[in-house]
């Protein structure tokens, strides 16, 4: 009986290298080691072909971004995750923040990004605002007018750069009244 089955897993064998087929994600022929429906040549072939979701679209409609999950793009899916788990609103930490600030330079690239946090600014400016030069209260959050928020001197939206030259500590209130202008007209 054990002398069958090795002949017969010796002629499985032997059929899986005579079939040469061709990986559909990187395009190498290859010999199916495994079995005669093997698709991709390695695991590592077969991780990125099923993790490709870049060509299917959200299935929400009138939304074209990527699938991510649940056949929904991110921001959809975490739409439905908060809405029937209840999974709360990320806490916008100071990491948080700069992150956002660092991804809204780049898609301007207007130039030189740099990486850093508002405080940062805020502790290099002495907690003065940049635009009327009065203090800013440390404790006081959005969306107090009188908040701490990061100025861009030239704005992003006229060339400016996102460099700890180019920006500065000011009240949320003047900040909006600055707009995007190169200079505060207070």
């Amino acid at each position: 009986m054990d002398a069958q089955i090795e002949r017969v897993k010796l002629e499985n064998k032997h059929k899986r290298e005579s079939i040469t087929l061709t990986c559909p994600q990187c395009g190498t022929t290859f010999h199916a080691s495994l079995t005669l429906s093997q698709k991709y040549c390695s695991k590592s072939c077969m991780r990125k072909a099923t993790r490709d979701t870049s060509s299917r679209q959200c299935s929400v409609a009138g939304c074209v971004r990527p699938v991510r999950a649940r056949g929904m793009c991110s921001m959809h899916y975490h739409r439905w995750r908060r809405a029937t788990v209840g999974e709360p609103n990320p806490v916008w930490d100071e990491r948080r923040r700069a992150n956002y600030e660092l991804r809204r330079a780049r898609k301007k690239t207007n130039g030189p990004v740099e990486k850093f946090l508002n405080v940062e600014v805020f502790e290099r400016d002495d907690w003065l605002c940049g635009l009327c030069g009065e203090p800013v209260d440390k404790d006081l959050s959005w969306p107090d007018p009188m908040s701490a928020s990061l100025d861009h001197i030239i704005p992003l939206s006229r060339g400016g750069a996102h460099t700890l030259d180019n920006v500065q500590l000011a009240h949320l209130a003047c900040n909006i009244r600055k707009n995007n202008q190169v200079t505060a007209s207070l």
